[in-house]
């Protein structure tokens, strides 16, 4: 199929050889003689005028019906081509929009276990706390008891020896290193 601005071409090229055509019948049918051109029959020259017009409208009409036909074959291919291309993108919005939700909802069963998690630990971090904290209170207790036992045992003096001399018959005590 040949473009537009060739189907013209070839439509001027049709309407310039028949003008030439006529022209040169025109010219043919007219005796070469010295007469003047009122010799030539007036009836026959507005009927090769007229065929002239005829094939240059008949050529003319056939360049507008296959331009009318080139350019509704145009559109319905540039229309096909848009609902093609709209379809596409339509598709692929909805494949990108399940996939967000399928993220979302990944997402929200991830942070639940998340949570869960977290607070199992701080449940057990609390459990430990508490049993930490009660070991503690009761070596406390253990220790005060032995503390107070140990000073009931303990005599009472109220007199003091001199300290050159005490340090000479006792060792010397340590303290008690402190728990962390």
């Amino acid at each position: 199929m040949s473009t537009p601005q060739e189907q013209y071409l070839d439509a001027m090229n049709a309407a310039a050889d028949s003008w030439a055509k006529a022209a040169q019948q025109f010219f043919q049918a007219t005796p070469q003689t010295s007469f003047p051109v009122s010799s030539v029959d007036p009836s026959e020259v507005i009927d090769q005028v007229f065929d002239f017009a005829e094939q240059f409208l008949s050529a003319q009409r056939q360049f507008a019906k296959s331009l009318a036909t080139a350019s509704s074959n145009v559109a319905d291919t540039m229309r096909s081509q848009a609902e093609t291309f709209q379809n596409t993108v339509t598709e692929a919005t909805e494949r990108n929009l399940a996939a967000a939700k399928d993220l979302v909802d990944t997402s929200s069963s991830i942070s639940a276990g998340v949570a869960e998690a977290a607070q199992s630990n701080v449940e057990a971090v609390v459990e430990d706390a508490a049993k930490t904290a009660q070991a503690a209170e009761a070596q406390t207790e253990q220790v005060v008891e032995e503390a107070a036992e140990a000073a009931a045992e303990a005599p009472k003096s109220t007199t003091r020896a001199p300290r050159k001399t005490a340090a000479r018959k006792a060792p010397a005590r340590k303290a008690p290193a402190k728990k962390a």
